[in-house]
């Protein structure tokens, strides 16, 4: 047990707190907004500790994140695995019930265990989380005169420059920690005005800042926004729902109660004539005193959320990042209104552009589904596909930027598309020009971050790519909450993801493989059995073909592999299509561009191939890597899912009516041996450019 109390550091960290600046260190900032997302993200279960210890949930969290990086599967202790008990110190925690452990059970262990005693403290003035924090990671910088303040509290900040334990009793003064420390996590939650005991965390850690800045763009850049008016009503108590604004009151009177929501008709005199919105809907009329606009909360189910976006970008074949950071972008990711004009929800969809996605039906929506934050995700993301459509024809060299994808979001994709033709044009003329005046005051009104400073059209495009970094951040932390497999933290980059989604699909179908000689060494399911043509069918809608499934006469293969590499966040920075040609015609242009997207193809002798590649076959004559046909060409491809020794693993859909695993040899040197096999020659391979 420590031998310093409280009373004998208040007054050193009061000082080192006076006058403490959060790194500014890109590297730092970025690491900074990554926890800071995490945190937040994970604050439901934070609260449910405060309410069983009455430690308030940022401290939580941030314990969380120094000991655990946020992972909801590793003990608050030390960041052991919650399917044993803790092995490193403590060891042996929680001493009681049995693994797998809850995490909000032994998160109430880790702060109430002997030597923390966290919930007996009743106060928690910044200066006092310092000492508790201090106190839960030990005393060693202290106690071993490093002359070191302890990382574990001011890493990223003006009160740390080097000096660490290596391991336990070992400390080298030359390294440096690459943890945010808890001062700095504080300052960053106090600037996004998040409490501890009615105080801000940041009080007494120098002036707020408006939350994490880089190079002027503030992490809480939004939308100008007020609660949302849905349109609906609630009644301030049950009442009769009358057939007429003049009925009487009935001998068995149809009843609403007053938590069901009503969408307001007409008036007639004091009457309301109304739709109660039950299942099924009932039109009457009610007196209209007795109602009050229903405002849905701001707050999101964040991790429903999440999830949303992950499975829109799926259906549509965007960006579930991208998605994240719009909504990040506009409202914070809120169920907000504008200030001004009639846009609502997270992705501030206005009634018109809202009406235009899902008039063909694809969606499933109808106007109402505006106002459910929810089902936006889907129309963002179908919102996203076509405006990269509209856009690519005038970025004749690669595929949209997030930035220009967001602007298209703004203004529409046809009136981007000319702001885009001059970027050294003023982007508050330029956009005026395009949209007219009235609609140039609203939109101006709602983003004063965007367009408070006369800028160019290049200037707001870099603006808007540094407000949208932070969002894809956030997108990190969240989907690595709702789907943990898909955190690229825990594979390799997008490489590892892809491999991962391919051979879950391998997977579903059977594992389907082929050997060496182009044999069947084990058979899997068939394009046409129930179950697995509708699968197929989710294939097609990344392409754009909502009406095409596995017993439709029609080759799946690149449908397949734009499922996957889309799937996997590659967004648009690869060119989805039905035809295998057409990509890699477009990787093959990328490569002699050396254009930032996410495939370079080159020929098989001047590339190894290596886990996450995609190699190439051409299923007509006349074709090679010379001979492109301006893209328009039978082909077919494959994701490398393997490399070892002199042989590849791949995998490709629509390979034997199935998606199928297939070996091939490599060459002395390394490279894939191209030429021909059943017909169909192996000519090319794309290289994998994502990190």
């Amino acid at each position: 047990m420590s031998k310093l109390d409280f009373s004998d550091l208040k007054d050193e960290y009061t000082a080192l707190l006076n006058g403490m600046e959060v790194s500014t260190v890109v590297k730092e900032v970025k690491a900074l907004t990554s926890a800071i997302g995490k945190i937040k993200n994970n604050q439901e279960q934070y609260k449910k500790v405060m309410q069983r210890t009455g430690v308030p949930w940022p401290v939580v969290g941030i314990i969380h994140s120094l000991e655990a990086n946020c992972d909801l599967t590793l003990h608050l202790h030390n960041g052991n695995p919650l399917t044993a008990r803790t092995k490193d110190v403590p060891s042996g925690r929680p001493p009681t019930g049995s693994p797998p452990f809850d995490w909000v059970d032994s998160a109430v262990d880790a702060l109430i265990m002997p030597e923390h005693f966290l919930d007996k403290v009743k106060d928690w003035p910044i200066e006092r989380i310092a000492y508790e924090l201090e106190k839960y990671n030990g005393f060693g910088y202290r106690l071993q005169n490093t002359g070191v303040n302890t990382p574990y509290l001011w890493s990223f900040t003006n009160r740390y420059t080097k000096g660490k334990f290596i391991a336990d009793h070992v400390f080298d003064a030359k390294q440096k920690s690459g943890q945010p420390g808890a001062m700095a996590l504080l300052k960053i939650l106090g600037d996004e005005g998040i409490t501890v005991a009615g105080n801000s965390v940041g009080g007494g850690v120098g002036n707020a800042v408006g939350g994490t800045v880089i190079d002027g763009v503030s992490s809480n850049d939004c939308a100008k926004t007020k609660p949302l008016e849905t349109g609906l009503f609630l009644a301030s108590g049950p009442f009769e729902l009358h057939a007429t604004a003049t009925s009487p009151p009935a001998d068995d009177p149809d009843v609403v109660e007053e938590d069901q929501p009503c969408l307001k008709i007409g008036e007639v005199g004091l009457m309301w004539e109304i739709e109660v919105q039950s299942d099924p809907k009932r039109r009457g009329f009610a007196r209209g005193g007795m109602f009050k606009p229903l405002i849905p909360d701001a707050a999101i189910d964040i991790d429903g959320f999440a999830q949303m976006c992950l499975n829109a970008a799926r259906f549509s074949g965007t960006s579930a990042h991208h998605l994240v950071a719009v909504a990040d972008a506009e409202t914070g990711i809120q169920n907000v209104a504008a200030i001004q004009g009639d846009e609502v929800g997270p992705f501030l969809f206005t009634s018109g552009d809202w009406n235009t996605l899902i008039a063909d039906g694809t969606t499933g929506l109808n106007a109402r589904g505006r106002f459910n934050p929810l089902a936006q995700p889907f129309v963002a993301a179908k919102a996203a596909v076509a405006d990269a459509k509209v856009l690519q024809p005038a970025l004749p060299t690669r595929l949209p930027t997030s930035a220009e994808l967001f602007l298209a979001h703004l203004v529409g994709a046809d009136h981007a598309v000319q702001i885009l033709s001059n970027p050294a044009a003023s982007f508050q003329t330029s956009i005026k020009s395009e949209i007219g005046a009235a609609d140039f005051a609203i939109l101006s009104a709602v983003r004063p971050w965007l367009f408070g400073t006369e800028i160019d059209v290049k200037s707001a495009l870099e603006r808007i790519a540094r407000r949208m970094d932070f969002g894809y951040d956030r997108a990190d932390g969240l989907f690595m909450r709702v789907e943990p497999d898909f955190d690229p933290g825990t594979s390799s980059g997008f490489a590892g993801n892809l491999c991962t989604m391919a051979t879950k699909e391998w997977d579903f179908f059977g594992d389907n493989t082929f050997d060496l000689a182009g044999a069947t060494t084990k058979a899997g399911h068939r394009e046409a059995e129930p179950g697995f043509f509708e699968r197929i069918g989710t294939y097609w809608r990344v392409v754009g073909d909502p009406n095409s499934d596995g017993r439709t006469n029609k080759a799946w293969s690149a449908a397949f592999i734009s499922f996957c590499v889309k799937g996997c966040g590659a967004a648009n920075k690869f060119h989805e299509s039905a035809r295998h040609s057409v990509y890699i015609s477009q990787a093959i242009r990328d490569f002699n561009d050396k254009a930032e997207v996410a495939y370079w193809c080159q020929r098989l002798t001047d590339h190894k191939p290596k886990a996450g590649d995609i190699i190439c076959w051409a299923r007509e004559d006349g074709v090679d890597y010379d001979h492109q046909k301006d893209g328009v060409y039978d082909g077919h491809c494959d994701i490398v899912v393997e490399v070892r020794g002199d042989q590849i693993d791949v995998i490709g859909g629509n390979v034997g009516n199935s998606v199928t695993k297939r070996t091939f040899a490599l060459d002395a040197g390394g490279f894939v041996k191209g030429g021909k096999f059943q017909g169909e020659l192996l000519f090319a391979i794309m290289e994998n450019r994502l990190p």
